[in-house]
């Protein structure tokens, strides 16, 4: 999903609506695949390349803490993971705990709209919705 507040917003309009004609619930979560499925059935603008969502420094970090885990899963030794966690506590806290953003608007006719994302965090499940 390319503009994920604009699926958000679709979600919730589709919501209010309740079940449609053949008694199927809309959804009020969507991630991933089925996220980018329903998102294109309602019009909304996706893309088939994941790499629009991610960008080549953060590609990168990611890339690195998976080499870092693959090293230290493979040795299966306790200096090997106690490297791990010792070079993932010294990278810069930036790279690991950025968090949750959200953003609040208000427009001269006084209505609301807000936004949320935990995009940040390093090595996230696939899928994951957050808390």
């Amino acid at each position: 999903v390319c503009n994920p507040i604009e699926a958000a917003n679709a979600v919730l309009k589709s919501s209010a609506k309740g079940p449609d004609c053949h008694g199927l619930v809309p959804p009020m979560f969507l991630a991933g695949e089925g996220a980018d499925k329903w998102a294109r059935d309602q019009g909304i603008r996706t893309s088939m390349d994941p790499r629009h969502k991610i960008t080549e420094a953060a590609l990168k970090n990611y890339e690195d803490y998976m080499n870092m885990i693959t090293d230290a899963d493979s040795s299966k030794s306790q200096d090997s993971m106690d490297y791990t966690v010792n070079n993932l506590d010294r990278r810069d806290e930036s790279d690991v705990l950025l968090d949750t953003v959200g953003a609040v608007c208000i427009d001269m006719n006084r209505a609301i709209a807000a936004g949320v994302s935990s995009g940040g965090i390093a090595l996230k499940h696939p899928g994951r919705i957050g808390e």
